[in-house]
């Protein structure tokens, strides 16, 4: 229920705003404000990344009896306090992680995965940079020398975060 009245309270241009939730029983749901493009996974995984093609894998569903949050975005230190506490950094790394998702052209959790080590996306993303700046891009070319730029400065960015 924090988390929802922490959503409400969320004021941005960017930002969809949250109208309204049910919690009742079993049923629960958010209403947002309408998009009228969708959103930012559709534009992702439904048709590839804007002017690229890219080939997704299935999604998968994962649940988590008690986490908060999306999994695969929760900052270490939300769900290990030895990491230290929970603050506006934990946001920092979820957008990290979103913006590595667009550059990565997969999910920044895949279970498909056939290595452990490939799980963790971010190790994912720092694994595979030479395949991205060598122009290949989970076999998409990028076509020009901007874009290129543009994509190595992406992930630089989501790793900081």
């Amino acid at each position: 229920m924090n988390e929802v009245a922490s959503i409400s309270r969320t004021s941005h241009v960017n930002i969809v705003s949250l109208l309204g939730f049910c919690f009742e029983r079993s049923k629960r749901a958010l209403v947002y404000e309408f998009m009228p493009h969708g959103s930012l996974d559709r534009f992702i995984y439904d048709r590839g990344l804007h002017h690229r093609s890219c080939r997704l894998e299935k999604e998968s569903s994962i649940s988590m009896a008690c986490a908060r949050g999306t999994i695969g975005y929760i900052a270490p230190e939300v769900f290990c306090r030895n990491f230290g506490g929970v603050s506006y950094k934990s946001d920092v790394y979820s957008y990290g992680m979103m913006v590595l998702e667009m550059v990565g052209g997969r999910k920044n959790i895949d279970v498909g995965v056939s290595q452990t080590s490939e799980v963790y996306f971010p190790s994912w993303i720092y694994k595979h940079i030479d395949q991205i700046m060598n122009l290949n891009l989970n076999g998409v070319i990028l076509e020009e020398e901007e874009e290129e730029e543009i994509t190595r400065k992406l992930i630089i960015v989501s790793l900081w975060c």
